[in-house]
């Protein structure tokens, strides 16, 4: 995998690490290939932006080449909803993985649409929880 994670400070030790743990689960289960090197930008703010009008917790881009960016404000995150600490770092990692399937569907020329999306993303994270756990 050619992931590649861009760490803006200041990123707590418990993001980093969870997102670096998820990035070797994916490479140990092959449930995404990524061919091309994707930069993943992981920001200090609650939300993000995706340059075209979207935001969010995180982002696809494709124009001009393929990148991500994660809201890793975790802390920022909790407080302003109602999970804890460990739901919204279990959110920031179905995030990732989301914005990973919307690469899958540039990578393989699709049109990137919600359509399926949600449905992958729980499955590729329950089956890493799966592996994680045996």
């Amino acid at each position: 995998m050619t992931i590649r994670y861009y760490f803006r400070k200041p990123i707590t030790p418990d993001v980093r690490g969870r997102l670096v743990l998820l990035l070797s689960n994916l490479n140990e289960t092959r449930l995404i290939q990524v061919p091309h090197f994707l930069p993943v930008h992981v920001v200090p703010a609650p939300a993000v932006s995706d340059g075209e009008g979207g935001y969010g917790f995180a982002a696809f881009a494709w124009r001009p080449t393929p990148r991500v960016f994660l809201a890793g404000d975790v802390k920022e995150i909790a407080a302003g909803t109602s999970m804890d600490h460990q739901e919204a770092l279990e959110m920031l990692e179905e995030s990732f993985i989301h914005e990973l399937v919307h690469y899958e569907q540039w990578r393989d020329g699709r049109k990137i649409q919600e359509r399926g999306v949600a449905v992958r993303t729980r499955n590729i994270h329950r089956k890493i929880k799966e592996a994680t756990a045996a």
